[in-house]
């Protein structure tokens, strides 16, 4: 049920877009996990790639849209076993424009918004190997720097995400907690 709501909510930006102004962006960002032993077993920050589509109504406020995939490989503890890791996640929600720069077209804008994530993890063990699939709703905010030519923009972000995947059946899953935030830069334009 949450899966079909989340999907609908996702496309709404683009239904009755005309004469309206609509944002792409191409975004790059390093994710920093907020759980000490999610780091222990990746990485300090991981790479994230990510599109997005912004809808702008009443000239402050966007309904933006969000696609973003992170992997990565680690070692899990104490047996240094091999283990990879995919995230695929769909985002939306509102941000406005809160504070204009004096210079050039230049605002910050902040935002909150829904997230529904699709984690894949695999064990590469020899004698075990296994894949573990999950998925989960949380919330993400947002805080980013844009300065807008007449179609074109480039933006600095820092967004914080709150995500955590539930414990599965058996005795060895526990709750995958991947939180955290994301600092990056954009590229895109509007029409």
């Amino acid at each position: 049920m949450y899966k079909k709501v989340f999907i609908f909510l996702f496309f709404v930006c683009s239904v009755g877009a005309e004469n309206k102004k609509i944002d792409f962006e191409s975004k790059i960002a390093a994710f920093f996990p907020k759980s000490k032993k999610f780091r222990n077993v990746y990485a300090n920050s991981i790479p994230s790639y990510q599109l997005e589509e912004s809808l702008l109504f009443k000239n402050q406020y966007k309904w933006w849209n969000n696609f973003s995939y992170l992997t990565k490989k680690g070692h899990s503890d104490p047996l240094k076993i091999d283990t990879s890791l995919k995230i695929f996640s769909l985002s939306s929600g509102i941000k406005f424009d809160f504070f204009k720069l004096a210079f050039n077209k230049a605002m910050f804008n902040l935002g909150a918004g829904a997230v529904y994530s699709w984690l894949e993890e695999k064990n590469e063990a020899d004698f075990a190997k296994r894949i573990k699939r999950k998925n989960a709703l949380g919330g993400i905010i947002k805080l980013e720097l844009s300065k807008l030519s007449d179609y074109f923009f480039l933006s600095f972000f820092y967004d914080y995400k709150i995500l955590s995947f539930k414990a599965g059946s058996s005795l060895e899953d526990i709750n995958t907690n991947i939180s955290g935030f994301y600092l990056g830069a954009a590229i895109g334009f509007r029409y």
